[in-house]
């Protein structure tokens, strides 16, 4: 199953903050890292350093919503990331994303299956 199928299942279902959250956190983890290796190949990897979500309206239950994440930055081996959801007709929650780059791919994230 992939990311997007495991969110769209899961976003009809889940009507907590916490839930969605969640699901925005994991999605951004995804979608960063995949632009990550779009960029620098399976040679690199990276890992998390800090996420910041904040809520600014309450979600509504049933309703789809779509996150975005886009580069704002990079210092160095670091890259930053704004991260957006947006239901249908407004923003739900904003917030930042880091990931710092490192040279060699751990054998770890080799083993991991693709969720």
């Amino acid at each position: 199953m992939s990311a997007e199928e495991f969110f769209d299942r899961l976003s009809v279902k889940k009507d907590s903050t916490s839930s969605v959250m969640s699901l925005i956190a994991f999605m951004t983890e995804k979608a960063s890292c995949a632009i990550i290796e779009k960029a620098f190949g399976k040679e690199k990897n990276s890992s998390g350093d800090s996420m910041e979500l904040e809520r600014t309206v309450d979600h509504v239950a049933g309703n789809v919503f779509r996150v975005s994440v886009t580069v704002t930055s990079v210092r160095g081996n670091t890259i930053l990331f704004k991260i957006s959801a947006k239901d249908d007709v407004r923003e739900i929650f904003k917030g930042t994303h880091e990931r710092t780059i490192s040279e060699h791919r751990s054998h770890y994230a080799e083993e991991r299956p693709n969720v």
